[in-house]
């Protein structure tokens, strides 16, 4: 999916047809911010919008995992939400600017590779800026000193056992 700035839109992703051997990313619909999109494996719905200063130094003081906020200078646009790949990575708040491999994140948080493939992946230029619902990459987190903020959040559907 990808994701630019403009006038609301409406989505829901589409899989693109992958060798047998690869992981399957759901992927490559077009989409604007804000944006309110359904992650077919799932049913999660990921909503992603611009919010006011005010707002956003407000959600800064209630941290969650369901909502990752961004400074909005720091995303490239157009974002793109899709699972993840082999080799991918990111740089978690809190690592002293350390990256991590996503395989290892996983393994450390003990996602099986059935749940790993269910999880989305928020990617601004191709780099990991969330995973969604669980962490963000520090790169793009929003601090005291942001001024334009994007939020992203996801509401989990009633969970299926063996899905996460």
């Amino acid at each position: 999916v990808r994701i630019t700035m403009g006038a609301p839109a409406h989505l829901a992703t589409k899989s693109a047809p992958q060798p047998a051997s690869s992981t399957p990313p759901h992927t490559v619909t077009q989409a604007i911010v804000p944006c309110t999109l359904s992650w077919s494996p799932t049913g999660a719905v990921i909503r992603i919008a611009a919010v006011t200063r005010e707002r956003g130094r407000a959600l800064l003081k209630k941290p969650s995992s369901t909502i990752a906020i961004f400074d909005a200078e720091r995303l490239l646009l157009p974002l793109t939400v899709r699972s993840w790949r082999e080799g991918d990575y990111f740089f978690p708040i809190g690592m002293a600017g350390r990256r991590k491999k996503l395989q290892d994140y996983f393994t450390d948080a003990k996602l099986g590779r059935s749940m790993r493939e269910h999880i989305p992946l928020l990617l601004s230029d191709e780099k990991i800026a969330w995973i969604v619902g669980r962490r963000i990459d520090a790169r793009f987190a929003a601090t005291a000193s942001t001024n334009r903020f994007i939020v992203a959040s996801v509401t989990h559907p009633v969970r299926r056992k063996g899905v996460c």
